[in-house]
């Protein structure tokens, strides 16, 4: 029985969560800023960014944990748009992160995106 927010899909069977073998602490080159109006969106961005640091690897290392493209896991944490419920999982998957956390984050994304295109809606007073 798989306990509650377990992710069933096949890319979450993953190789245990290893550090860098060179001792590394930083990945890459520098991230762009994240630039934003919904709040909401820049602070899954900064929650994702904070997890891949935390992890110690890179996009292509993360990427071929879950099994996608590591342009998707970039742009998931861009903070430019909010991005696909599947991207925002196997990010926290590769990562070794709290799935609930990034869905609970990715939802009140969301509905930060409903309240700027649709201004006084019904998911604003959600």
């Amino acid at each position: 029985m798989e306990e509650a927010g377990a992710c069933a899909a096949p890319w979450c069977r993953l190789r245990p969560l290893l550090p860098p073998a060179d001792g590394r602490t930083s990945v890459g080159r520098k991230e762009r800023p994240i630039a934003s109006s919904n709040r909401a969106l820049v602070k899954l961005a900064r929650w994702l960014r904070d997890q891949r640091s935390d992890s110690g690897c890179s996009y292509a290392e993360l990427a071929a944990r879950v099994g996608v493209h590591a342009t998707t896991l970039q742009r998931a944490a861009s903070g430019q748009s909010v991005p696909s419920e599947r991207s925002v999982r196997a990010y926290a998957v590769a990562c070794g992160a709290s799935v609930d956390t990034a869905m609970d984050l990715w939802r009140q994304a969301r509905r930060g995106r409903l309240r700027m295109d649709h201004p006084g809606s019904p998911a604003e007073g959600r």
